[in-house]
Parts: structure tokens; C-alpha cells; sequence
């Protein structure tokens, strides 16, 4: 579980869809951690999604993984099937973490609006 718990030293690689139809989406993800004994692990992971779309429309052929659901229902981590409850847990996580950035990046950007905006009338104040 050191994947899920600890992204210290944690190099994301690349990531490979692999799509069956109407099976379940594998997105393959590859990636290294550094070992504190300076070693470097490289190894890969699989989460799988299911097919969630009733009918087939414009969206699936633009963006084919658009049809599987948005969370993973299984993965599978150095051979072994992730827990469903430690998978819950980490997708909760990450998406907390996620919603966290969103809402501050949000407020910046409304801070730094207001700022401009505020300085634009002091300018007009000026004049």
C-alpha cells in the first residue's frame, strides 16, 4: 500500500488505456518511487472503470473514455487486488485534495480580480 499512502519520492511515468468494449476500462499507469536507501522502484498499477453509457453518442467517439464511470471500481497494485474499502478511502482522498486546490486556486483568482479591479477605480480616481 505504499503507493496509496506515502506520494513522497512518487514519479508518475506514463499511462496506457486499454479499452474492451464494453467491459471494463484498464488504465495502466507506470511510475517510479524512490527508496530511501536510494534505490528506485519502477513498477505499475491498474485501476478499472466501469462502462457506464446507455447509448452511444458524439461524446464516445470524440472522447471514447467518457462512457466509463469517473471512479475506479478495482485495482490492482504489485499483482494483488487493492481492498475495495483502501481504494475507497485514497479515491476519497484525492478527491477532497482535489476539491481543496479547486476552491483555493478559485478564491486566488477572485482575490486577484478584485485586486485589479480595485486598482482600475483608483486609476479612474485619479484622473
Amino acid at each position: 500500500m505504499m503507493f496509496l499512502n506515502s506520494p513522497e519520492g512518487l514519479e508518475w511515468k506514463d499511462h496506457k488505456p486499454v479499452m474492451r468494449g464494453l467491459d471494463d476500462l484498464e488504465m495502466q499507469v507506470f511510475y517510479s518511487i524512490s527508496q530511501s536507501n536510494d534505490e528506485i522502484l519502477h513498477d505499475q498499477a491498474s485501476c478499472f472503470y466501469k462502462y457506464e453509457q446507455d447509448e452511444i453518442g458524439v461524446e464516445t467517439f470524440n472522447t471514447p473514455t467518457a462512457a466509463y464511470s469517473a471512479y475506479p471500481n478495482k485495482m490492482i497494485l504489485n499483482g494483488k487486488v487493492v481492498n475495495k474499502k483502501a481504494l475507497a478511502n485514497t479515491v476519497n482522498t484525492v478527491m477532497l485534495n482535489q476539491g481543496r486546490k479547486a476552491i483555493i486556486k478559485a478564491k486566488e483568482n477572485v482575490e486577484e480580480s478584485i485586486e485589479k479591479i480595485n486598482q482600475e477605480v483608483e486609476k479612474q480616481l485619479e484622473k
